[in-house]
Protein backbone atom coordinates (compact mmCIF):
# COMPACT_ATOMS: atom_id res chain seq x y z
CA UNK A 1 0.00 0.00 0.00
CA UNK A 2 2.89 2.25 0.81
CA UNK A 3 4.59 1.61 -2.81
CA UNK A 4 1.24 2.42 -4.62
CA UNK A 5 0.81 5.54 -2.45
CA UNK A 6 4.49 7.22 -3.42
CA UNK A 7 3.76 5.84 -6.96
CA UNK A 8 0.47 7.96 -6.93
CA UNK A 9 2.30 10.95 -4.89
CA UNK A 10 4.84 10.68 -7.90
CA UNK A 11 1.98 10.87 -10.69
CA UNK A 12 0.14 13.50 -8.88
CA UNK A 13 2.72 15.57 -9.05
CA UNK A 14 3.36 15.56 -12.33
CA UNK A 15 -0.15 16.15 -13.06
CA UNK A 16 0.18 18.96 -10.53
CA UNK A 17 3.03 20.21 -12.83
CA UNK A 18 0.87 20.13 -15.62
CA UNK A 19 -2.12 22.11 -14.15
CA UNK A 20 0.91 24.82 -13.10
CA UNK A 21 1.84 25.10 -16.40
CA UNK A 22 -1.64 25.47 -17.62
CA UNK A 23 -2.74 28.12 -15.16
CA UNK A 24 0.12 29.57 -13.98
CA UNK A 25 3.67 30.60 -14.60
CA UNK A 26 6.14 27.97 -12.35
CA UNK A 27 9.32 29.16 -13.79
CA UNK A 28 9.14 32.86 -13.43
CA UNK A 29 7.76 31.77 -9.79
CA UNK A 30 10.39 30.21 -8.69
CA UNK A 31 12.99 32.88 -10.06
CA UNK A 32 11.25 35.61 -8.79
CA UNK A 33 11.62 33.48 -5.06
CA UNK A 34 15.73 32.98 -6.12
CA UNK A 35 16.16 36.69 -7.07
CA UNK A 36 14.38 38.02 -3.70
CA UNK A 37 16.37 35.46 -1.91
CA UNK A 38 19.69 36.47 -3.67
CA UNK A 39 18.68 40.56 -2.66
CA UNK A 40 18.19 39.60 1.04
CA UNK A 41 21.42 37.66 1.20
CA UNK A 42 23.29 40.40 -0.54
CA UNK A 43 21.15 43.40 1.56
CA UNK A 44 22.24 41.18 4.59
CA UNK A 45 26.06 41.15 3.88
CA UNK A 46 26.37 44.47 3.53
CA UNK A 47 25.20 45.40 7.03
CA UNK A 48 27.50 42.28 8.57
CA UNK A 49 31.08 43.13 7.19
CA UNK A 50 33.01 42.82 10.56
CA UNK A 51 30.37 40.30 12.41
CA UNK A 52 32.93 37.55 13.07
CA UNK A 53 34.93 35.75 10.31
CA UNK A 54 34.09 34.95 6.50
CA UNK A 55 32.71 31.18 7.91
CA UNK A 56 29.97 32.87 10.17
CA UNK A 57 28.66 35.47 7.75
CA UNK A 58 28.68 32.90 5.11
CA UNK A 59 26.34 30.92 6.58
CA UNK A 60 24.35 33.80 8.00
CA UNK A 61 23.79 35.42 4.66
CA UNK A 62 22.87 32.10 3.47
CA UNK A 63 20.18 31.37 6.28
CA UNK A 64 18.57 34.48 5.36
CA UNK A 65 18.58 34.20 1.62
CA UNK A 66 17.01 30.53 2.48
CA UNK A 67 14.67 32.01 4.96
CA UNK A 68 12.89 34.56 2.42
CA UNK A 69 12.86 32.06 -0.34
CA UNK A 70 10.75 29.13 2.13
CA UNK A 71 8.48 32.48 2.68
CA UNK A 72 8.01 33.42 -0.69
CA UNK A 73 7.41 30.20 -1.28
CA UNK A 74 4.74 29.62 1.59
CA UNK A 75 3.18 32.88 0.37
CA UNK A 76 2.82 31.30 -2.92
CA UNK A 77 1.23 27.82 -2.06
CA UNK A 78 -0.90 29.65 0.38
CA UNK A 79 -2.64 31.42 -2.31
CA UNK A 80 -2.85 28.51 -4.33
CA UNK A 81 -6.51 27.16 -4.54
CA UNK A 82 -7.31 23.08 -3.73
CA UNK A 83 -7.69 21.14 -6.62
CA UNK A 84 -8.83 17.73 -7.25
CA UNK A 85 -8.42 14.96 -9.80
CA UNK A 86 -10.96 16.51 -11.86
CA UNK A 87 -9.12 19.80 -12.31
CA UNK A 88 -5.99 18.00 -12.65
CA UNK A 89 -7.03 16.26 -15.79
CA UNK A 90 -9.19 19.26 -17.13
CA UNK A 91 -7.30 19.82 -20.57
CA UNK A 92 -4.83 17.56 -19.61
CA UNK A 93 -2.29 15.67 -22.02
CA UNK A 94 -2.67 12.10 -22.14
CA UNK A 95 0.68 11.24 -20.96
CA UNK A 96 2.50 13.31 -18.25
CA UNK A 97 4.86 16.04 -19.70
CA UNK A 98 6.41 17.39 -16.14
CA UNK A 99 10.17 16.11 -16.38
CA UNK A 100 11.38 14.28 -13.02
CA UNK A 101 14.73 15.55 -12.05
CA UNK A 102 15.16 12.59 -9.99
CA UNK A 103 14.41 10.24 -13.03
CA UNK A 104 17.76 8.08 -14.34
CA UNK A 105 17.96 10.14 -17.46
CA UNK A 106 17.71 13.38 -15.45
CA UNK A 107 20.43 11.94 -12.96
CA UNK A 108 22.36 10.74 -15.28
CA UNK A 109 22.61 14.23 -16.97
CA UNK A 110 24.13 16.13 -13.81
CA UNK A 111 26.13 13.38 -12.86
CA UNK A 112 28.50 14.03 -16.35
CA UNK A 113 28.08 18.01 -15.26
CA UNK A 114 29.53 16.95 -12.01
CA UNK A 115 32.20 14.71 -13.20
CA UNK A 116 33.08 17.37 -16.13
CA UNK A 117 33.56 20.06 -12.83
CA UNK A 118 35.22 17.92 -10.42
CA UNK A 119 37.83 16.71 -13.75
CA UNK A 120 38.49 20.28 -14.52
CA UNK A 121 39.04 21.06 -10.46
CA UNK A 122 41.52 18.38 -10.49
CA UNK A 123 43.63 19.96 -13.10
CA UNK A 124 43.23 23.60 -12.04
CA UNK A 125 44.43 22.52 -8.34
CA UNK A 126 47.35 20.43 -10.11
CA UNK A 127 49.22 23.03 -12.30
CA UNK A 128 48.25 26.06 -10.13
CA UNK A 129 48.22 24.68 -6.59
CA UNK A 130 47.11 26.77 -3.76
CA UNK A 131 46.27 29.46 -5.44
CA UNK A 132 44.03 27.52 -8.03
CA UNK A 133 42.74 26.05 -5.41
CA UNK A 134 41.20 29.19 -3.92
CA UNK A 135 40.47 30.36 -7.13
CA UNK A 136 38.06 26.93 -7.29
CA UNK A 137 36.26 27.66 -4.25
CA UNK A 138 35.51 30.93 -5.14
CA UNK A 139 33.84 29.70 -8.38
CA UNK A 140 31.91 27.37 -6.72
CA UNK A 141 30.52 29.41 -4.12
CA UNK A 142 28.93 31.16 -7.18
CA UNK A 143 28.33 28.23 -10.39
CA UNK A 144 27.11 26.07 -7.10
CA UNK A 145 24.74 28.32 -5.92
CA UNK A 146 23.56 28.82 -9.34
CA UNK A 147 23.09 25.68 -10.95
CA UNK A 148 21.09 24.78 -7.56
CA UNK A 149 18.90 27.92 -9.02
CA UNK A 150 19.34 27.06 -12.17
CA UNK A 151 18.35 23.17 -11.18
CA UNK A 152 14.62 24.25 -9.11
CA UNK A 153 13.98 26.95 -11.81
CA UNK A 154 14.25 24.54 -15.02
CA UNK A 155 12.54 21.92 -13.13
CA UNK A 156 9.95 24.65 -11.60
CA UNK A 157 6.69 22.72 -12.86
CA UNK A 158 7.72 19.44 -10.74
CA UNK A 159 8.95 21.28 -7.45
CA UNK A 160 6.23 23.29 -7.09
CA UNK A 161 3.89 20.31 -8.65
CA UNK A 162 5.53 18.77 -5.20
CA UNK A 163 4.63 21.77 -3.13
CA UNK A 164 1.08 21.84 -3.63
CA UNK A 165 1.16 17.95 -3.24
CA UNK A 166 3.15 18.53 0.16
CA UNK A 167 1.09 21.12 1.17
CA UNK A 168 -2.37 19.25 0.61
CA UNK A 169 -3.55 21.54 -2.07
CA UNK A 170 -3.87 18.51 -4.27
CA UNK A 171 -7.12 16.19 -2.72
CA UNK A 172 -6.62 12.38 -4.13
CA UNK A 173 -7.76 9.39 -2.21
CA UNK A 174 -4.44 7.74 -2.03
CA UNK A 175 -3.19 10.90 -0.12
CA UNK A 176 -5.57 10.70 2.87
CA UNK A 177 -3.23 8.69 5.28
CA UNK A 178 -0.57 11.30 4.37
CA UNK A 179 -1.49 14.08 6.96
CA UNK A 180 -0.69 17.41 5.04
CA UNK A 181 2.41 19.75 6.02
CA UNK A 182 1.40 23.54 6.72
CA UNK A 183 2.02 26.29 3.80
CA UNK A 184 4.92 27.10 5.99
CA UNK A 185 6.12 23.58 6.60
CA UNK A 186 5.74 22.34 3.10
CA UNK A 187 8.28 24.41 1.46
CA UNK A 188 10.64 23.53 4.10
CA UNK A 189 10.28 19.98 4.16
CA UNK A 190 10.84 20.19 -0.22
CA UNK A 191 14.38 22.03 0.12
CA UNK A 192 15.43 20.88 3.49
CA UNK A 193 18.46 18.56 2.52
CA UNK A 194 19.53 21.01 -0.98
CA UNK A 195 19.81 23.64 1.94
CA UNK A 196 21.90 21.90 4.82
CA UNK A 197 24.31 20.95 1.72
CA UNK A 198 24.55 24.27 0.40
CA UNK A 199 25.12 25.58 4.33
CA UNK A 200 27.63 23.38 4.95
CA UNK A 201 29.39 24.34 1.37
CA UNK A 202 29.04 28.24 2.83
CA UNK A 203 30.72 27.60 6.05
CA UNK A 204 33.51 25.13 4.73
CA UNK A 205 34.15 27.63 1.80
CA UNK A 206 34.48 30.62 4.75
CA UNK A 207 36.93 28.74 6.54
CA UNK A 208 39.31 27.64 3.50
CA UNK A 209 38.90 31.56 2.63
CA UNK A 210 39.77 32.54 6.32
CA UNK A 211 42.87 30.39 5.98
CA UNK A 212 44.32 31.27 2.92
CA UNK A 213 43.48 35.39 3.77
CA UNK A 214 43.23 36.04 7.11
CA UNK A 215 43.11 39.24 7.04
CA UNK A 216 40.78 39.44 4.32
CA UNK A 217 37.33 41.31 5.42
CA UNK A 218 35.03 40.89 2.54
CA UNK A 219 35.33 38.51 -0.63
CA UNK A 220 36.47 41.85 -2.88
CA UNK A 221 39.52 41.92 -0.69
CA UNK A 222 40.29 38.32 -1.75
CA UNK A 223 39.76 39.21 -5.44
CA UNK A 224 42.14 42.12 -4.75
CA UNK A 225 44.84 40.35 -3.12
CA UNK A 226 45.37 37.62 -5.71
CA UNK A 227 45.41 39.75 -8.16
CA UNK A 228 48.80 40.20 -9.78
Amino acid sequence: MGFYAEKMRIALTGRAGDWLARHSWPRLTMLVAFSLSASAAYQFSQYTVGWGGLAVRFSLSFLVAYAVFVLCLALWLSLKPSVDQAALLDGAPEAIETKNPWDDEAIENREQVIEHATRSAEQQAHTEGVGGLIVLALVAMIVGTVFVAAHMTWYARWYLGRLLVLGGKVRHRSLTEVPAASCLTAPVQLTLWTAVILLAHYAMLGLLLQWAFPQAVTVADIVRRMQP
